[in-house]
């Protein structure tokens, strides 16, 4: 896979943005066809991992607050096949231990979780369109399309700390915050694959799934039709869920 940075002739500017930041963050969201061709153009990430970081953290401490970790790891404990052969002792112990990490690593999450997100999907996408579609992107313009194709999740972040914020203590389910998911819906006995399976039939992701085919539509659409962004993006969308479920019923 070979990618070429073409520089600008002798006396040529730099392609400049026409769109500002805070303009992208609302455009990509109602008018992402335009926005994208703008980000592709002059490349940019730090508003959109900004916003998303931020959001992270708030629900962070929301959480932090609401949830009873020690009732969720006790679930999550008993319903393993891992734990099925321990002791009541061992499983206190287990529940103790695992609480005790939980909240630190959950406030590591809300701060390096979106852009770690970002950097994961763009490695994927970026190999993905230039194996198979000879795109020849830079890694830069596709971790701008993708930070930027992100921005739906800022939209469901923002509706969930809501709804977080004005539960009790004790009352918040970690793995079903909002109803934009089919997993929200799932008794509390269903089988792991099938929650696995109806947390990615989600509302924000299809959306995001939906910006992340505009934009690297966008990034090149000599290379990249819009019919064979979505093609891309959803395949490989299907393989990483066929995994995530496949694991999930073999354990």
């Amino acid at each position: 896979m070979v990618t070429t940075a073409i520089s600008p002739a002798p006396g040529e500017q730099e392609p400049e943005a026409k769109i500002g930041a805070m303009g992208r963050v609302t455009g990509v969201l109602f008018s992402p066809g335009e926005t994208f061709k703008d980000i592709a153009r002059k490349p940019s990430w730090i508003a959109p991992i900004a916003i998303l970081t931020i959001l992270s953290l708030i629900l962070c401490y929301f959480l932090v607050q609401k949830v009873d970790w020690a009732s969720f790891q006790r679930k999550q404990i008993e319903s393993s096949s891992f734990t099925s052969n321990l002791t009541a002792e061992q499983k206190e112990q287990a529940i103790a231990r695992n609480v005790k990490f939980t909240v630190p690593i959950t406030w590591a999450i809300g701060a390096i979780g979106s852009l770690l997100t970002a950097l994961l999907l763009t490695l994927i996408y970026w190999a993905a369109f230039n194996i198979f579609k000879g795109a020849g992107l830079k890694f830069g313009t596709a971790f701008a399309v993708t930070s930027y194709a992100l921005m739906p999740a800022a939209v469901g972040a923002v509706l969930t700390i809501i709804i977080v914020a004005l539960k009790r203590a004790g009352e918040v389910d970690p793995q079903r915050l909002a109803a934009t998911s089919l997993s929200f819906f799932l008794g509390p006995d269903a089988p792991k694959w099938q929650v696995t399976l109806g947390s990615s039939l989600d509302l924000i992701w299809f959306w995001t799934l939906a910006m992340l085919a505009i934009g690297y539509a966008a990034a090149n659409p000599r290379k990249i039709t819009t019919g064979s962004a979505y093609s891309v993006v959803i395949g490989m969308w299907l393989l990483w869920v066929l995994v995530k479920v496949g694991f999930a019923a073999a354990f």
